[in-house]
């Protein structure tokens, strides 16, 4: 086992939607617009929704697209 997949397998990230969701709190008001411009997944997406924001998100790839609808 090398230095880097000791480091690798000890990282613990946080969950994403423990990222987003403060700082879309932090840096919006209620009723704002949350532009995502490079739609890659849900993520954004969902919680501006659940953060009570209106969302625009733009993605040119049919499979985002789609995942993020679903």
């Amino acid at each position: 086992m090398t230095a880097i997949d000791y480091f690798v397998a000890e990282a613990k990230a946080a969950p994403r939607s423990a990222t987003i969701a403060p700082f879309i709190e932090s840096c919006t008001d209620r009723e704002d617009v949350v532009l995502d411009p490079f739609c890659r997944s849900s993520d954004i997406v969902w919680e501006a929704t659940l953060a009570d924001r209106r969302v625009v998100a733009v993605s040119f790839d049919p499979l985002d697209v789609l995942r993020t609808r679903l």
